[in-house]
């Protein structure tokens, strides 16, 4: 499978989203010719296609990709490996972009519990434990319990060999649990942390564009909103390349009309609302409660009701 993956990586680096599908698919219909449609290795490549519908917003195809991953672990009797554990971590992180956080939660802590058991903690599966649950603990107000799991999670790096990447997105979520704290000093110098791990990157890194939209709703909230459009902009490139026009990329076009409007540039920044839109509109439907807030807003924009 080293081959599998280091052509995968090769795919998400240059972008190419059809690509990258295309390469997944081939991959499973040749271990189904191979007579392996129930093997681990199977379940593996699943689990990569289920991540990259995830992180284009193809949410349903990528929950279904989940079940069957999982499904198949359970029909070989290994749903107590850190295998397992941690494709129920990565499907708990769709149902957390899907913003049902109990049924995020619950997974997350399934799989945290299976990884102490197994005695097995691969470093990026549960240090990602760990930061999800912050997230999710941070998403729904319980910010000393996000802190608490962030906190758990730098302990481990004490005495794990962490990677770069677990490292970066650790104290890339501390500062976003700093941001929504109002301790915008904290929250900076977090982000500044994780922004120089990625920086020194040999490869940029998906979650690169996290950490610039952080930094720039820091600037925002300073009121140095050039800043936070410049930091905007390069989070919006690295989304698109990584992943396309997906949630993430439509989330970063509102930010940059709410910033363009309060540059006082108002017919740019219904522009980028109506792009956003669009984009959300495309992935949610247009009856999605999130769309129908953002379309008020343009209406304020237009109608210079703010």
């Amino acid at each position: 499978m080293d081959g599998f993956f280091q052509e995968l990586d090769r795919r998400y680096q240059d972008g190419d989203q059809g690509r990258i599908e295309a390469f997944l698919r081939e991959t499973l219909s040749r271990l189904e010719g191979q007579g392996k449609g129930e093997s681990g290795e199977y379940a593996s490549v699943l689990n990569e296609l289920a991540c990259f519908f995830r992180g284009v917003s193809r949410y349903a195809e990528s929950a279904d990709a989940f079940d069957r991953s999982l499904g198949i672990l359970e029909r070989l009797g290994m749903n107590r490996t850190s295998q397992y554990a941690t494709i129920l971590v990565n499907c708990a992180g769709l149902y957390r972009l899907m913003k049902q956080g109990d049924r995020a939660a619950e997974l997350f802590l399934r799989a945290k519990t299976l990884l102490e058991q197994t005695g097995k903690q691969p470093a990026y599966a549960y240090v990602s434990v760990l930061n999800n649950l912050a997230l999710v603990y941070q998403e729904n107000g319980r910010l000393e319990e996000a802190l608490g799991q962030i906190r758990e999670a730098m302990t481990y790096f004490r005495g794990q060999s962490g990677s770069e990447h677990e490292i970066a997105t650790t104290h890339s979520n501390l500062a976003a649990i700093y941001l929504q704290m109002g301790e915008l000093d904290s929250a900076e110098q977090e982000i500044r942390e994780a922004l120089a791990i990625y920086e020194a990157m040999e490869e940029p890194d998906d979650h690169h564009a996290a950490g610039l939209s952080t930094l720039a709703a820091i600037r925002a909230r300073r009121g140095e909103y050039p800043d936070a459009e410049r930091l905007l902009e390069q989070a919006l490139a690295l989304t698109e390349r990584f992943f396309g026009r997906n949630v993430d990329y439509a989330a970063t076009e509102h930010s940059l009309a709410i910033i363009s409007e309060r540059l006082g540039r108002r017919e740019n920044a219904a522009e980028r609302m109506k792009e956003a839109i669009a984009d959300l509109s495309r992935i949610l439907g247009p009856d999605h409660d999130r769309v129908r807030q953002w379309q008020r807003e343009l209406s304020d924009m237009q109608g210079g009701g703010r």
